[in-house]
């Protein structure tokens, strides 16, 4: 009977312990793909507007340092910060009247978009936030961080993307900016592109966190062919683009607004 029984395990235990080598194997090497294309955020952001970057700096770590004093003070634990210095940049310099971001969190890069907005004294912010389901309390904390000031220029939408997103655009006439940060699954991000991309403006920008988890952001761009950017930060990757045109010619031309 033991035989028996092993002998039917053996072939679902093989093929578990094999998703789990393929899983594996496809994270290193997109992982290695994300690694081979990487540049600098600090180089890449000073040769924009080195200005600019020094005040996205400064903010940065004005926020961790606010932003831990927030999260210290609450019983619930969540998602930590990124690449919050690039985003305040971007935001900074591209003015986009409407930004969507998908993973709010604590609020990290929600402060991060709201702040530049308030320093540049135009746009809104829509945000798309599930909360973390096996964690008790997390949608009471959703944007713990964000400054009560900023929330005049955020609509917040609790829910999954599919349900959230669609509510959003019917709101809006196009994106100028949109930073990916919720299910980082190929079928989530798929998603969420093929849900905003008709509704994005000519130049905009789109920032997809965490790209090193899977071959996502790299099949996109082989099927787009457009210009993009790949930074390293934290240990981890993202990646950055434009469909209407090249980045630089793209950040360049805001200089002047």
């Amino acid at each position: 009977m033991f035989s028996s029984s092993l002998k039917k395990l053996l072939p679902q235990m093989l093929k578990d312990r094999l998703k789990r080598l393929f899983r594996y194997y496809r994270k290193f090497t997109s992982e290695r793909w994300a690694e081979q294309r990487a540049v600098k955020i600090d180089g890449f952001c000073e040769e924009i507007d080195k200005a600019l970057w020094s005040e996205a700096k400064k903010f940065s770590l004005s926020l961790e340092r606010t932003g831990r004093e927030k999260i210290l003070r609450s019983d619930v634990r969540q998602g930590g910060a990124g690449a919050l210095p690039l985003i305040y940049f971007i935001v900074r310099k591209i003015k986009p009247d409407i930004a969507i971001e998908t993973g709010v969190a604590s609020g990290w890069s929600s402060s991060s978009i709201l702040t530049a907005i308030s320093a540049n004294s135009r746009g809104t912010l829509f945000s798309s936030d599930l909360p973390y389901p096996n964690i008790k309390g997390s949608d009471k904390v959703v944007g713990l961080i964000v400054d009560d000031k900023l929330k005049k220029n955020w609509n917040l939408y609790l829910g999954e993307d599919r349900v959230s997103l669609p509510k959003i655009l019917s709101k809006v006439e196009s994106v100028d900016f949109l930073h990916y940060d919720s299910n980082k699954t190929v079928v989530g991000r798929e998603l969420v592109w093929k849900l905003v991309e008709p509704c994005l403006s000519q130049n905009a920008l789109v920032i997809f966190d965490d790209i090193q988890d899977n071959y996502h952001f790299r099949d996109l761009m082989e099927r787009l062919r457009c210009d993009f950017v790949v930074f390293e930060y934290s240990g981890k990757y993202l990646g950055m683009f434009c469909i209407g045109a090249r980045l630089h010619e793209v950040l360049r031309a805001n200089l002047s607004k």
